[in-house]
């Protein structure tokens, strides 16, 4: 008997040290984009497994309850942006320097409907108790307004590479003179005039959501959260910021503590073929090639020349062509070509090879067992491992989830991009040696066909994109692992105020160093002294006896 209280105590116990440890998490995603949305969830519902009590209000409610995950659904609060939400018509329209005001414009209309909307009026009565707060770093910070509610320290998540007016508030360094910003369309390495479209961009778009943005968020604020101190404060004590962007691809840059990439997040281990896409691409002897505009770009907006474009220079290629397409039948549809209305990209793009599994499983096992044993993680291992794909091209508008996932499984890329990020993403695979870019405006049944023959045909594609595979793959953790041990150091160290730089309270003239230019006398009257005090100590250094000559 006593054995058997002591087990009951000590698992008593145990339970209470886990209920001490396991955290209240608020999770709001404001943005109706659910591609954004799908970057996310992953990080929510890892975090729920791990014993936190998660509430998360989104446009996109799990479908399928979840242990310890609570659904605030904003289905019908806003206008719905998923896959019937841009057209070519629209794409056509847009340009880097509409695009921020495009932006900050949508951000107000949804905090505006969000916060009318029936659950979050209750949230906003509730007295309910939170640790965390993680939200979105996109194109609004009007739900910041919770973190003075709550009292509680905040994380946010961007599903790209940060935002031109994100890295001000962690004191993120964004040089524009080697850092091109999310919607440049400059190289990372730049001449003079590039550096100087570079800088002027990355200050007009600061400038647009500094005055347009920043405003509509503080009246917002201030009419939902009484007493709330000004929104640029709260900003500024952002404990953290994740990443979806990897170095390996997105070029390397500078990072606070408080920044930390996680790169293909969203990424998950690639499951069975459904039969039908399994048997189409098992019997193309030369080949897969899949073509995919995302879930914000419908297919069948293309005009009729831009269509035929594709569709001629597909039955000319030895390769079958996958195509997500959503129009229903495809006319003039060639034989080499299958089309449906959604396809499992991460595991298409991850299908191997039929090899000699005899003749190759030493070599796997053993490289396997290593990367097992070192915890870095496992999606598209078998790819990577065997440098063979049965995809050997996807083509793409170069959304940031598409171009992880391409780079993660190493598959090279024939780019289309289309708006916003795109660009960006398109410049940085294409500078790794993976992608070839395509102008929509340049598409023609010979432009389409020599893109598409360039990564086909040219072995540096394929192995470029094997190369950026393996170094985007070989980390301590992974993105998912990476993202939840500092979500859970946020919390342990109660907002972890110690990874917050000095320069985050430092004035714009400061940072800069504008006021230490502006003093030449006092520059002059500090430099002399060291200059003199310096030549003494070279001077007694020479002097030494068997001291080697310091040169004055």
């Amino acid at each position: 008997m006593n054995s058997k209280w002591q087990l009951h105590t000590f698992l008593l116990l145990f339970l209470v040290i886990l209920n001490l440890e396991a955290a209240r998490i608020l999770g709001i995603f404001g943005h109706n984009g659910k591609s954004h949305f799908d970057a996310f969830k992953p990080l929510m519902v890892a975090l729920s497994k791990r014993g936190h009590d998660v509430v998360v209000a989104s446009h996109f409610p799990q479908k399928i309850s979840l242990t310890n995950y609570t659904d605030i659904s904003l289905e019908g609060s806003a206008e719905n942006n998923g896959t019937k939400a841009v057209t070519l018509e629209i794409i056509d329209k847009l340009s880097q320097w509409i695009i921020s005001p495009m932006l900050t414009s949508f951000g107000q209309k949804n905090c505006e409907a969000v916060f009318q909307h029936p659950p979050i009026q209750i949230l906003l009565k509730s007295d309910e108790k939170f640790d965390l707060l993680i939200s979105e770093l996109f194109n609004t910070d009007c739900y910041l307004g919770f973190v003075h509610k709550f009292k509680v320290p905040h994380i946010s998540l961007s599903s790209h590479v940060l935002m031109p007016w994100a890295n001000g508030r962690v004191g993120n360094p964004d040089n524009p003179g080697y850092i091109p910003h999310l919607f440049s369309l400059e190289p990372h390495k730049m001449n003079l005039l590039q550096r100087i479209m570079n800088t002027v961009s990355l200050l007009y778009h600061k400038l647009v959501y500094s005055l347009l943005a920043s405003r509509w968020n503080q009246a917002i604020i201030s009419e939902w959260f009484a007493g709330s101190p000004a929104l640029d404060d709260i900003r500024r004590n952002t404990s953290l910021i994740l990443v979806n962007s990897h170095f390996s691809v997105n070029g390397a840059r500078p990072l606070v503590p408080g920044v930390v990439e996680v790169g293909g997040l969203h990424i998950r281990q690639p499951k069975k073929l459904p039969e039908d896409l399994d048997k189409f691409i098992s019997e193309a002897k030369h080949g897969v090639v899949y073509f995919s505009m995302g879930s914000m770009i419908r297919a069948e907006t293309f005009p009729e020349e831009k269509r035929r474009a594709f569709l001629e220079a597909f039955s000319e290629l030895p390769q079958r062509v996958l195509w997500k397409w959503e129009g229903g039948e495809l006319p003039d549809q060639p034989s080499n070509v299958l089309t449906q209305e959604w396809m499992p990209q991460n595991d298409i793009l991850c299908v191997t090879l039929t090899i000699d599994w005899t003749a190759k499983y030493r070599e796997i096992a053993v490289r396997i067992t290593m990367v097992a044993s070192s915890g870095k993680p496992l999606y598209c291992i078998l790819p990577v491992l065997t440098a063979h794909t049965k995809v050997l091209a996807y083509m793409s508008h170069c959304g940031n989830l598409g171009s992880l996932e391409a780079a993660s499984a190493g598959v090279p890329v024939v780019g289309l991009p289309m708006y916003g990020d795109q660009f960006n993403n398109a410049r940085s695979l294409e500078q790794a040696g993976m992608a070839v870019i395509l102008r929509y405006g340049d598409v023609t049944k010979s432009t389409v066909l020599q893109a598409l023959r360039a990564v086909l045909d040219h072995p540096s594609y394929q192995e470029n994109a094997k190369r950026v595979s393996r170094a985007f793959n070989d980390r301590p953790l992974s993105p998912l692992d990476t993202a939840v041990y500092w979500t859970e150091y946020v919390i342990r160290h109660r907002g972890a105020p110690h990874m917050r730089t000095a320069a985050v309270d430092m004035p714009w003239y400061q940072y800069l160093l504008l006021d230490v230019i502006a003093n030449p006398a006092r520059l002059a009257g500090t430099w002399n002294p060291i200059l003199a005090s310096g030549s003494r100590e070279i001077q007694w250094v020479n002097k030494r006896p068997g001291t080697p000559t310091v040169l004055a």
